[in-house]
């Protein structure tokens, strides 16, 4: 089992198969650029049996930025679902994980103008950079979480400036699965049972046991969903993929009605899942009795002692010669 690393704010876990020279283009590379050749924190690539971690280590080019130190190989499980959730029986309870696909190119930062632009649609000036600090961020997503009373962080889940915006959010949201990061539990709840729709299913699960999922709207990541080769697609790019990703959306409807809804709408033919904000709770009614009755009672209380005190005044506004004023 992993080490909790209480002297490390975080750690690095990815989950990987079949990509063995691609992991050290994308992913690696990024954590490199972004970290330095000796990170602060560790990584941990999760490999599917031995001889998938011999292709890996072998696989390490003689010239990779970062140090050997940095990167720990660890068979986990064949399968994305089953290997999220051996990642989590890995980690120690209390473990702050940041999970991360092998594919991604870059994590970005928005950028919006000092000076708002005029027009109707001012995020059109709106743009993207490489974050300047990932480890900041990271440490500050989890100390965020950690204020909020949330255990789960995500970012945006595409990298399109003019639709995201400079907030983090509480409520009910997407929480993608390319980068997102994790207070570890060992609860039962958390445990992913679909493979199709994973990171639907653990943004609900997380929602249902917390109350809320913190998202920033103002970071995403580069990365080409399911276009490269290995991964997922290594196993699940089939003419049944669709059918799949239809039980799972069904599914996942059926153990959450009343925080989703299907949605069958897109030009694709594929099916999806939207979230509904759930309403706030309404006050008891005996509650507002009470309080009615409470604010009745004190009315007619201020309303009596206003007139003790006005009395004298009480035939100028019979007679309209005072104006009455109320306040906002």
């Amino acid at each position: 089992m992993g080490d909790n690393r209480h002297n490390n704010p975080y750690t690095i876990a990815i989950p990987s198969y079949k990509r063995y020279d691609l992991i050290y283009k994308k992913t690696l590379a990024t954590l490199a650029r972004h970290l330095g050749s000796t990170t602060p924190v560790a990584i941990h690539v999760f490999v599917a049996n031995q001889t998938e971690l011999d292709n890996y280590q072998s696989a390490w080019p003689a010239d990779f930025p970062l140090q050997k130190s940095s990167v720990k190989f660890v068979v986990g499980e064949k399968g994305l679902k089953n290997q999220r959730n051996f990642i989590m029986g890995y980690f120690q309870s209390g473990t702050c994980i940041v999970q991360m696909d092998d594919d991604i190119d870059d994590v970005l930062e928005l950028v919006v103008p000092l000076i708002r632009t005029k027009g109707k649609r001012p995020n059109r000036a709106y743009k993207l950079q490489p974050i300047p600090d990932l480890h900041k961020f990271y440490c500050d997503a989890f100390n965020k979480c950690r204020a909020v009373g949330a255990n789960i962080w995500g970012i945006y889940p595409v990298p399109n400036a003019y639709f995201m915006t400079p907030t983090q959010t509480t409520n009910l949201r997407f929480i993608v699965g390319p980068m997102f990061g994790v207070i570890n539990r060992h609860e039962p709840g958390l445990r992913l049972t679909t493979n199709e729709k994973e990171n639907v299913e653990r943004t609900l699960q997380y929602f249902t046991l917390d109350g809320l999922v913190l998202r920033y709207n103002n970071i995403t990541v580069a990365t080409r969903y399911f276009k490269t080769m290995g991964g997922m697609q290594a196993s699940l790019r089939t003419s049944g993929k669709r059918a799949n990703a239809m039980r799972a959306a069904e599914y996942l409807h059926e153990l959450y009605p009343e925080l989703t809804r299907l949605h069958l709408g897109k030009k694709s033919g594929w099916p999806e899942i939207k979230f509904i904000t759930p309403l706030p709770p309404k006050p008891h009614a005996n509650h507002n009795q009470h309080a009615n009755h409470k604010q009745h009672a004190n009315h007619k209380q201020h309303a009596n002692h206003k007139q003790i005190k006005t009395k004298k005044r009480t035939n100028k506004y019979q007679l309209g010669t005072l104006k009455k004023t109320r306040s906002n």
